[in-house]
């Protein structure tokens, strides 16, 4: 779609910029296109989550690591801010799970 081609072209290149912090408290720091979280970025929820990864057109998409409040720690694949594809999950009681994920399961 034409939507699709003009984001790709070269009017629309990612930068870096400052620290940005959204009305939920997250604060992001990384690279953006346009107005939108595209490039390497890494991102810390109010309650001490983050992810640090790749990110395309606002969401989580890539190679990225996340560590949950909890403890729990997920590195690997993710589309559409969800694990998708190999990665490796490290739950805090000590299991480990290696592997392939759809939709975060």
């Amino acid at each position: 779609s034409g939507l699709d081609e003009s984001w790709e072209s070269e009017d629309y290149k990612t930068e870096e910029r400052d620290e940005f912090v959204f009305k939920n408290g997250a604060v992001y720091k990384g690279e953006w296109k346009n107005q939108m979280r595209h490039g390497d970025g890494v991102q810390i929820w109010p309650d001490g989550a983050k992810y640090e990864g790749q990110w395309k057109k606002n969401k989580a998409e890539g190679k990225g690591k996340f560590w949950h409040v909890d403890g729990d720690v997920f590195d690997g694949q993710w589309k559409k801010n969800k694990a998708e594809g190999k990665g490796k999950f490290w739950h805090v009681d000590g299991d480990v799970f290696d592997g392939q994920w759809k939709k975060n399961k």
